[in-house]
């Protein structure tokens, strides 16, 4: 189970080191919705193109929540 769960951990690892590296707060949120609903299918459209298991999303989801990302947002992305 280790083994199959490494590689999502590193990709998810690498893709929240690059988001900490070129993402900015302010671009965040000029980006982001300020309505809930919006903000929330926005989560719902980037999840998509992050397909993996939950195991490699956490440590996405926590880099954008930390980057001021609104938590429905990130759950939306989490769990899509």
């Amino acid at each position: 189970m280790i083994m199959e769960a490494i590689p999502f951990v590193l990709v998810g690892v690498i893709v929240s080191g690059l988001i900490q590296s070129f993402l900015t707060e302010k671009w965040i949120a000029r980006i982001m919705p300020r309505n809930r609903f919006f903000s929330t299918l926005l989560g719902c459209g980037i999840g998509i193109f992050f397909p993996a298991c939950e195991c490699g999303i956490v440590p996405i989801t926590r880099r954008l929540l930390g980057k001021g990302v609104p938590l429905n947002a990130g759950i939306a992305f989490m769990l899509t």
